[in-house]
């Protein structure tokens, strides 16, 4: 009996450990927002978006004049959505519109890092991207970086 104790435990010890690590040793959010797109010249709607858990997240939308189709950046782990300018003029130079955003407890956004939650973040903004008049869903690129690539790869697997 007592080694059926021990090993529950230790499983309860491991489980406490795995949670700690996902949320302090996993995601490295910044909340201060050292930049916005008017630093490039560009113009862009600060938005902030409801998931389907309730918390709220904040990104930027950047409309290309030509506007052949629109990215959804999902950006790396360290950081926030203020530290990706360079690569947000990138694609907006290619003529897209750009939909950047950051995830749950990073910049602006409500709420802690998880794993679920960020898949839910990317999920809310992929839906706010489809129902703009001002974007083709069928012209919707899904792009990620680092963390954001698995935000991306989850969101095109539910969408």
């Amino acid at each position: 009996m007592a080694v059926y104790i021990s090993l529950l435990m230790v499983a309860v010890v491991a489980l406490g450990l795995v949670r700690y690590l996902e949320t302090h040793a996993v995601f490295y959010p910044s909340k201060d927002i050292a930049q916005t797109p008017s630093v490039l010249g560009l113009d862009f709607e600060d938005l902030y978006l409801k998931t389907a858990d309730g918390e709220r997240i904040n990104a930027w939308f950047v409309k290309s004049r030509i506007g052949a189709a629109t990215i959804i950046f999902a950006h790396g782990n360290a950081g926030n959505i203020g530290d990706r300018l360079l690569k947000l003029k990138f694609f907006h130079d290619l003529g897209l519109n750009v939909l950047l955003f950051d995830y749950r407890g990073y910049g602006k956004s409500s709420g802690h890092p998880a794993e679920e939650g960020i898949y839910k973040d990317g999920l809310a903004v992929y839906d706010h991207a489809v129902s703009r008049s001002d974007i083709d869903p069928k012209k919707i690129i899904m792009y990620g970086t680092s963390l954001g690539g698995v935000v991306a790869i989850e969101v095109a697997t539910k969408r």
